[in-house]
């Protein structure tokens, strides 16, 4: 009989509802307890506790359900008490019950089975009700071990329809064909309009008769169930399935039916991701195009031929297959063949091949459907885009991982024939350079490996009959298809070194043919062998930074596997292109090689049609800065090397400047600190970038190192992290040679910041330049003023009297009295308190610099000077007047040196008392003198006194070049 009407809904909540999870998922509550936690929520006549007080809004609780029922009951005062119910439904292609998970689907599971749920087969409980009985479990009690707690919900798993998504359709008519197991349509009911349960999970497709009935003596609705369908998948066509509207069509066994229902395009999807999915077991696959390799740990087979799977092969990478045809066995990529589910018949392979065109037919469609957009697929797509499992990012190198690729890396299948561009008849060709350096004759080389696998470093030639070839005039036999094949992509390992190498250099071809792996396995092509991305990046990064022979080979390599790529993965080429970003960042070619790289990345960075130009533009920048620098000499950290993968190029990097104000710069993995101080310069309107450093500051070290241009940002970042060392990079003005840009705030900000530090520290002032002054007093009252203004949060003539003297040196201090001071300030005050900080900061600077001599001057501390005018610790300021040996105590100036009187400098070190010193040659032509200054800033203190001298010269140059014009 048809169920009764169910009761009128609950009155709707407040649209504030909100709804929260229970704080104790494991222990999820009773009815009872329900009903007592919304009967104090209730209290008042009916009315929700929430409204009673400030807040408006209703909080619902969400329960996991393990009642036979969820009915609505009154509570005493009236009301009507209801909950939501929350189960694991279904277990989707790829899905896995976590460990975090596991409780509440083991308490799920084991109520079911107490409760006798609809859910659970009448006739197939009896392994999960010994194991109840066996370990006397009980509901909502104490959980039993991990191990149980899986023995207990793998039981479920294999009940057909419990963990399996449910679709009501109505039977529209009669189906066609013979049904086995009994009528399809439901005794008792018409023909047509039949109320039917459709059921999708990982065993099947069922399709059901639920009749719900009232049971009199405990007046609790119980549901009955009549199974009349039971189909595998290997046995479901997806061809014969049609969705128009409301209306599905569909093949179950040797029936058709015709559904009327709102889900059938879900339906039909979820069919399709299983179908593609049930594969996983299979015994046997049939080979859907011919796998040809020479690597003897991967089996060839040709088309259309069924090859035998070892499922108990242990340690088979995700992506990959093992094994036997023709007598041989080893391992070969999934996407060269088809499972054949069951057993091996005509009709199961038909089926293995639809179900492999339906797989690629899926990611076809979604790569079309979302152009240029992030590809994320599992497995080469092995589960439509909608039902994938976001699991967390696993660190091994699997085919998993790598169809996670971000960025523009969609293959565009009609282009990838067309890469021969770059290989055309023109100048600088990368088949005139194979033709000139590569080893001819490829199939004649053989791969040696050792008894576990690895590979040996010797050089096996064969003999083989050879075809018809053309000679050049060394003598040497060649044919264009054999020196197109050694620069296009191959999806074997090569047996050889692509460029020829000496007969006692075995080892190093022993090391090309592991690089060649490697990349293989960072883009996908090849098996793992437990190796993560750092481990492959490591390895190739090694072997270009400690072979200077295998540069070329290997960027020979690169180039080989990104030119006309037809893996089978999608991300193959991305990958090749992302590895090869990094290896420009390290690698610098032969001068035999850069004009035909050089040529090559060009040609992609200049298509419009090339879907990697931007890879080859990065390429092209990062090959520059290694040409200029020497490329990067530590390798990448893990962070580095993950986001490479995932297609960030860029790292976002805090700078600091004087007077305490912060930029963030993004740097990439070729960036250099002369990179930085243009684009710093770049913001301050100035083209001076050599007037401005970078230092590294660390707790042991607070005035910093100063870094050379040539230093690799990432290199830098990469020393401190793997020392654990916290530090802070800082960009401050080392050299006042050009006039400053007063119009830029920032750079003003900058220099100001700079010379108000000198001048707190009294190094900017020497009492000389002060007591021969008649308005020296006011000199200093003015700074002073200005300088509380700029700073002060609330600048008062009184708050500038009560704390002058902490802005001054005492040796200042001592010039006047007190009350010369207040006079001074007082008089001075008033003329700037009005002005905007900025243009104080500009006049402050302008004032300093055309009074005082040691303005822009670095200035270093100095342990001893071996001089007799001097024979002491000294202080060093260094300006675009010169050098300058201050007295330590007083400040005052004990000699002074321009630069055309310096001769030469070096730096030298004492490893016995482990010391440093700087020698400046002084003098000229006719009559030099050696200073010797002990100082562990010798490395700064020359590189500033050149870039000085350096600069002086190519004024004086560009002034007699205006002369001579």
């Amino acid at each position: 009989p048809p169920p009764p009407p169910p009761p009128p809904p609950p009155p709707p909540l407040p649209s504030t509802t909100r709804l929260v999870s229970s704080s104790k998922p494991t222990t999820p509550l009773t009815n009872s307890n329900i009903n007592k936690e919304n009967q104090s929520r209730n209290k008042g006549h009916g009315q929700s506790k929430a409204t009673q007080g400030s807040s408006s809004k209703a909080v619902t609780v969400l329960d996991v359900d393990h009642s036979k029922s969820a009915s609505y009951k009154k509570d005493a005062a009236g009301g009507r008490v209801w909950k939501l119910v929350l189960r694991k439904e279904v277990l989707l292609p790829g899905d896995e019950i976590r460990s975090d998970s596991l409780p509440l689907v083991y308490e799920q599971v084991l109520v079911d089975i107490s409760n006798k749920h609809h859910f659970v087969p009448k006739d197939g409980a009896s392994e999960a009700e010994e194991i109840i009985a066996r370990h006397a479990l009980k509901p909502h009690a104490h959980h039993p071990s991990s191990a149980i707690m899986r023995q207990l919900v793998g039981c479920a798993e294999k009940w057909r329809t419990y963990f399996a998504r449910k679709f009501k359709v109505h039977l529209k008519k009669k189906p066609t064909g013979n049904t086995e197991g009994g009528d399809a349509v439901p005794q008792g009911s018409s023909d047509e309009n039949a109320m039917l349960t459709l059921t999708v999970g990982g065993r099947g497709i069922s399709l059901m008769h639920e009749n719900k009935r009232l049971v009199q003596q405990t007046g609790e609705w119980v549901v009955d169930t009549e199974v009349k369908e039971n189909v595998s998948f290997g046995n479901i066509t997806i061809d014969n399935w049609n969705v128009q509207g409301s209306t599905l069509t569909a093949s179950l066994g040797s029936s058709r039916y015709t559904f009327e229902t709102h889900s059938g395009r879900n339906i039909t999807q979820l069919v399709e991701a299983y179908i593609i999915d049930s594969g996983k077991d299979a015994e046997y696959a049939v080979s859907l195009k011919e796998y040809d390799t020479r690597d003897s740990t991967l089996l060839s087979f040709p088309k259309a031929v069924v090859i035998a799977l070892d499922r108990g092969k242990e340690n088979v990478e995700p992506g990959w297959f093992f094994g036997t045809y023709g007598g041989k066995t080893g391992s070969f990529p999934q996407s060269y063949v088809a499972p054949i589910v069951g057993d091996v018949t005509h009709e199961s392979i038909e089926a293995a091949r639809k179900a492999a065109e339906l797989r690629i037919e899926s990611i076809t469609t979604s790569s079309a459907q979302t152009p240029g957009v992030q590809l994320r697929q599992k497995s080469v797509g092995q589960i439509p885009s909608a039902l994938l499992k976001r699991r967390s990012t696993v660190m091994r190198l699997t085919s998993a991982r790598m169809g996670q690729v971000s960025g523009n890396t969609l293959r565009v299948k009609g282009y990838v024939h067309h890469d021969e561009d770059v290989l055309g008849n023109k100048k600088y060709s990368m088949l005139e350079f194979a033709k000139e350096n590569f080893r001819l004759g490829a199939d004649l080389y053989e791969m040696q490996r050792t008894d576990t696998g690895s590979v040996r470093g010797t050089v096996k030639r064969l003999r083989k009959k050879q075809k018809k070839k053309i000679q050049d005039d060394t003598g040497l036999a060649w044919s264009w298809s054999e020196l197109t094949s050694l620069v296009k992509f191959t999806k074997s390992p090569i047996q050889a070194s692509l460029l020829k190498l000496e007969e006692n250099e075995s080892y190093l071809n022993k090391i090309a043919l592991d690089c060649f792996l490697n990349i293989m396995r960072f883009m996908g092509d090849y098996m793992t062998k437990g190796k993560t991305e750092m481990d492959v990046v490591t390895h190739i990064l090694r072997a270009v930074m400690d072979h200077a022979k295998l540069r070329d080979e290997v960027y020979c390599q690169l180039l080989k596997q990104v030119t006309n790529n037809k893996s089978e993965r999608f991300e193959s080429c991305a990958h090749g292109w992302r590895l090869l970003i990094m290896v420009t960042a390290y690698s610098q070619p032969s001068i035999a090689l850069q004009p035909y790289l050089k040529s090559y990345l060009h040609t992609i960075a200049g298509s419009r049609d090339c879907e990697f130009r931007s890879e080859a533009s990065m390429c092209l920048r990062n090959l520059k800065a290694t040409m200029l620098c020497g490329g990067r000499d530590k390798l990448p950290l893990e962070a580095e090397v993950n986001a490479l993968v995932e297609g960030k190029f860029q790292k976002t990097q805090k700078i600091h400047l004087p007077g305490f104000r912060t930029k963030t710069i993004k740097v990439h993995a070729a960036t250099v600190v002369k990179d930085v101080l243009v684009e710093m310069c770049h913001k301050m309107d100035t083209d001076h970038y050599e007037e401005f450093g970078m230092y590294v500051h660390t707790e042991w070290n607070m005035t910093g190192v100063l870094l050379k241009p040539t230093d690799y940002m990432l290199d830098i970042i990469t020393t401190f992290v793997q020392k654990d060392i916290e530090f802070e990079l800082y960009v401050r003005k080392v050299l006042f040679f050009h006039d400053i840009p007063f119009t830029n705030a920032i750079y003003t900000n900058i220099a100001f910041a700079q010379t108000l530090n000198d001048f707190n520290m009294g190094n900017l002032i020497m009492q000389s330049e002060i007591e021969g002054r008649d308005n020296g007093l006011d000199i200093l009252s003015r700074l002073l003023s200005m300088r509380h203004i700029i700073l002060h949060p609330l600048p008062t003539i009184e708050n500038l009297l009560s704390a002058y003297t902490t802005s001054i040196s005492q040796k200042l201090l001592d010039l006047f009295t007190p009350e010369q001071f207040e006079e001074g300030l007082t008089k001075t005050f008033p003329k700037y308190e009005n002005e905007m900080p900025y243009k104080l900061e500009r006049m402050f600077l302008e004032l300093a610099q055309s009074t005082f001599s040691l303005f822009g001057s670095r200035f270093f501390q100095l342990a001893n000077v071996r001089d007799s005018r001097v024979d002491g610790p000294a202080l060093l300021a260094i300006n675009k007047d010169g050098i300058k040996f201050l007295d330590n105590a007083t400040g005052e100036l004990i000699l002074a040196y321009s630069f055309n009187e310096i001769v030469s400098i070096r730096k030298i070190g004492s490893k016995l008392d482990r010391k440093h010193f700087i020698d400046f040659k002084l003098g000229n032509l006719m009559m030099q003198r050696v200073t010797r200054c002990e100082t562990r800033d010798s490395i700064e203190i020359k590189t500033i006194v050149s870039t000085y001298i350096s600069l002086a010269v190519d004024k004086q140059q560009q002034q007699e070049h205006i002369i001579g014009f």
